[in-house]
């Protein structure tokens, strides 16, 4: 498999946004329950 063809065609923005969601919901979450990172 040529990996930077594989690279490329990822949609990065989308993951990079998919993530930044998920910790923040995350860090809400641990907030929340007072658990400090």
């Amino acid at each position: 498999m040529n990996f930077r063809k594989a690279l490329a065609g990822i949609d990065w923005k989308k993951w990079a946004n998919r993530g930044a969601q998920l910790g923040f919901v995350l860090a809400a979450i641990a907030g929340y329950y007072g658990w400090h990172p």
